[in-house]
């Protein structure tokens, strides 16, 4: 416990590899769910299903790999115990801020999914359609605040 299980990552700061891997997963999100929202707009149902629940699922596992991940190294507070802002009120906020929106927006996010595969197939658009967009769009706005928090998160963690 509380040594680095990985080696360094390949952006070339205090993070270790999977945190590397993880950062740019979480910066390329919004722009794979924009990708996958627009085969929704061009009625190609099929591949939005598919973009949306494979991202859904790709990341679950990076997640759990991650959180593996921290808690061998001791946890977050080992990773980031480089960092001149380790400790402090602002980096500690700032990840409260950034794991409490990332957990609000995985679990509508599966909602979300979970609904919609039950009704694929059924009725499309629908009914449900109103309120998948807004679900919808508030898991992308979720995924946006997520990638911008990481990027403060990470920069106050691993690079200053």
């Amino acid at each position: 416990m509380g040594r680095p299980m990985l080696p360094r990552g390949f952006l070339g700061t205090r993070a270790d590899l999977l945190m590397d891997v993880v950062f740019i997963s979480t910066l390329a999100t919004p722009f794979i769910l924009g990708w996958g929202i627009r085969f929704a707009a061009g009625k190609d149902f099929r591949r939005h299903r598919a973009v949306q629940t494979t991202l859904l699922c790709v990341l679950l596992v990076a997640v759990v790999l991650f959180e593996v991940d921290v808690r061998l190294s001791g946890g977050s507070g080992s990773l980031m115990k480089g960092s001149s802002y380790a400790g402090t009120g602002w980096l500690r906020g700032v990840t409260l801020a950034h794991v409490l929106a990332n957990v609000v927006t995985f679990l509508a996010w599966l909602v979300l999914v979970v609904k919609a595969w039950r009704r694929f197939g059924r009725e499309l658009p629908g009914p449900y359609a109103p309120t998948h967009r807004r679900l919808g769009r508030f898991v992308f706005g979720g995924t946006v605040f997520g990638a911008v928090s990481a990027v403060v998160m990470y920069v106050l963690g691993f690079v200053l």
